[in-house]
């Protein structure tokens, strides 16, 4: 934990030796990108995805997807910036004091799991129809570039949403008390009352 606004997006999911992860907080992406101080409208920053990494989830596909999303303005309130970011092996999205950020996919699009990760996270690989099998690392989940884009749309920035949605509901507005639990919910709650949605706007 970095203070306590900070919250990592997820538990590692991936078989392998973890990095440091960056600390990412809103004000770097106003002075990184020019946002003017105060700016209301959201804005969206995609970074160059690093090594290894490829971005599945387009600024078009993001937009497209938060046009969707039932009572956007009510939980989206206080949010300052979407980023597409450049890939983390030890996250796959998080959220910092109004920014939420889903990260580039492996360039393998295929990944291994740790089986806990995947045990938490086996309903929404059915519903995708994510082929899956035991390994000698973990599991072995058969993504497609359609079904990384959908889980991290559908589960990851739903998840992220939830905890900005959880701490906007404070009155300090500085940490999400719900913690994984809340976001966890509430993720699955949109999910499934988006989805006949999202696969008419994906053709998924």
């Amino acid at each position: 934990m970095r203070g306590k606004s900070w919250r990592p997006g997820r538990q590692t999911p991936k078989v392998q030796n973890g990095k440091v992860q960056k600390k990412h907080r809103w004000d770097y992406y106003f002075k990184e990108y020019g946002a003017p101080e105060g700016q209301t409208e959201i804005m969206i920053v995609r970074e160059p995805a690093i090594r290894r990494f490829r971005h599945v989830v387009s600024e078009t596909d993001l937009r497209k997807f938060i046009s969707i999303v039932p009572d956007w303005k009510r939980y989206s309130i206080g949010l300052k910036a979407l980023v597409l970011g450049d890939g983390d092996d030890d996250c796959l999205g998080w959220h910092d004091e109004g920014v939420i950020c889903i990260h580039a996919w492996d360039s393998d699009i295929q990944i291994t799991w740790h089986q806990e990760f995947f045990d938490e996270h086996e309903t929404i690989l059915e519903t995708l129809m994510v082929p899956t099998e035991h390994t000698e690392d973990g599991m072995l989940c058969s993504f497609t570039l359609e079904t990384a884009r959908a889980f991290l749309l559908t589960h990851v920035f739903l998840h992220e949403l939830g905890h900005h949605y959880d701490r906007m509901q404070t009155k300090a507005k500085e940490y999400s008390p719900g913690g994984e639990s809340f976001a966890e919910e509430f993720s699955n709650r949109l999910a499934d009352e988006m989805w006949p949605d999202y696969c008419r706007a994906f053709d998924l």
